[in-house]
């Protein structure tokens, strides 16, 4: 995992990796809703997920492009650039491509699960060390 600290302070990337971590245990659909709550892209693999969620977790939600409007920048953890592909309007896509330096898109808190719903999504709370 040499290759992600391009986009993480090492304080970052120590957060990170406790993230997900702590994220392996939940399932896909805890995940889903956590990222929903963020208004954040939800497909993809379990392990697409987690790193979803534990990039979130530490560096906040990434917004709406600020350049399109419609489109979400993604992150890409090796270079710390962020890129927006664009987005679907009715059936037409628009095309955006607009790339971002880390630092100049400014994440929002990242919003976690009510005390609530603490107790779904994993199989154990209880750490096995």
């Amino acid at each position: 995992e040499s290759a992600v600290t391009a986009a993480y302070t090492s304080s970052e990337l120590k957060t990170l990796k406790k993230h997900k971590e702590a994220l392996k245990g939940k399932t896909v659909a805890w995940l889903k809703k956590q990222l929903a709550r963020n208004n954040q892209i939800q497909s993809g693999a379990k392990p697409d997920l987690i790193g979803r969620v534990a990039d979130g977790m530490t560096l906040g939600a990434i917004p709406s492009c600020t350049e399109c409007g419609g489109g979400r920048p993604k992150f890409n953890p090796r270079s710390g650039i962020y890129k927006c592909p664009g987005y679907m309007e009715d059936t037409d896509y628009v095309r955006c491509n607009r790339t971002f330096k880390k630092d100049a898109i400014d994440r929002s808190d990242w919003i976690g699960e009510s005390d609530s719903e603490s107790d779904s999504g994993a199989s154990s709370h209880e750490e096995s060390d």
